[in-house]
């Protein structure tokens, strides 16, 4: 099964093949471009996020970080509060 969709980086392969194909060809997927990310199974959306974040009225900026610890994903959020009488 081959999996290629808008967002996708790969990178092209020049020259000939084992089977001694001349046309270039699509390397291995590397990674994404956009902001999704994949938490422990589930796709993460930014907008999800800010929807969340927007619900506490204290939040002033905030950031998510997802880490890998012992074959498992974590993701931290570090938040910043606005100051009193802001």
């Amino acid at each position: 099964m081959i999996r290629f969709a808008t967002g996708d980086l790969s990178y092209l392969i020049k020259g000939s093949c084992p089977l001694r194909r001349t046309s270039m060809r699509l390397g291995k997927i590397m990674g994404r471009t956009d902001q999704v990310t994949k938490v422990y199974g589930i796709f993460i959306h930014p907008w999800q996020v800010d929807e969340v974040m927007a619900r506490f009225p204290l939040v002033a900026n905030f950031q998510i970080v997802v880490t890998r610890k012992d074959y498992r994903d974590e993701m931290t959020i570090y938040i910043e509060l606005k100051e009193e009488g802001a």
